[in-house]
């Protein structure tokens, strides 16, 4: 008999922080190598823009 696992609200937190981690490595960073080691931060307003997702949605993922 299969264990079923049912997630719960810290577990789709975790992991859409995991994803949304991943997807800036992939994407973000690559872009910015050829730069000499310069920080670049997005803020908030700018990373809602570059998700596609209302400034209300990113602010209930922290």
């Amino acid at each position: 008999m299969e264990t079923l696992f049912i997630p719960n609200e810290n577990d789709f937190k975790k992991w859409i922080k995991e994803a949304v981690k991943e997807f800036f490595q992939k994407t973000v960073v690559p872009v910015n190598e050829n730069k000499e080691n310069e920080d670049v931060f997005l803020n908030r307003k700018e990373i809602a823009k570059f998700l596609k997702i209302s400034l209300v949605t990113l602010n209930d993922l922290d």
